[in-house]
Parts: C-alpha cells; sequence; structure tokens
C-alpha cells in the first residue's frame, strides 16, 4: 500500500520521526513525505549530519 501524504499529516509528530531512522520499514516516498511534513509544516530543523542520514534512505537523494 502506497503511503499518502495526507494519511502521513494526521501522525504525531514522534511517529513521522520514526520514518526517518536508517531501521525503518517504510517505503522511500513515505520517508520523503514524513521528512518534508516534519521540516516544511511542521518546522523542524535538522542538522547537517541528520540531513545526510536522511539521505541515504531515499534513492534520488532530493533533499537539498
Amino acid at each position: 500500500m502506497e503511503a499518502t501524504k495526507n494519511t502521513l499529516r494526521k501522525m504525531p509528530t514522534d511517529r513521522l520521526i520514526e520514518y526517518l531512522k536508517e531501521d525503518n520499514r517504510y517505503v522511500s516516498r513515505a520517508v520523503e513525505y514524513a521528512f518534508e511534513i516534519l521540516q516544511q509544516e511542521r518546522g523542524l530543523y535538522f542538522s547537517d549530519a541528520a540531513l545526510f542520514s536522511i539521505q541515504t534512505l531515499l534513492p534520488t537523494h532530493t533533499i537539498a
């Protein structure tokens, strides 16, 4: 089942953070959506090291 951004928006912040961990079981699209929601909509700041770690979870490395 493909994750939708609207479904992820309903989740609490701590649950979305789980999507960004290295040992997660989520598809890359869900990881990307979780990151976007946390950063753009909930205003979370990610260090350079955290951004690098998240990038490794995404096949296209779309995080700038």
